[in-house]
């Protein structure tokens, strides 16, 4: 849950009065996630803290050029 959580945190930050997108903190959990399996679970965690699908939000706070690389980063990992 802690790396839900983090990402959570990364999608609910703001610049002043302004929401964003912390993309380096996402970027951060992702290389600190083992492999598919256990983003698979971080995702499981996710719906089940916030009631919403991490992939969903994902897409939701990242630019179409932005998502593509961050998930390399998970898809470049191993199934288990």
């Amino acid at each position: 849950t802690g790396w839900a959580k983090r990402l959570k945190a990364a999608f609910d930050i703001y610049y002043g009065p302004f929401p964003g997108t912390d993309e380096p903190a996402i970027r951060a959990v992702f290389v600190e996630i083992p492999n598919q399996f256990v983003f698979q679970q971080v995702a499981t965690a996710f719906r089940q803290l916030y009631g919403t699908d991490l992939i969903t939000e994902l897409k939701s706070e990242l630019e179409s050029w932005e998502y593509a690389p961050m998930m390399q980063i998970i898809l470049g990992k191993t199934k288990i």
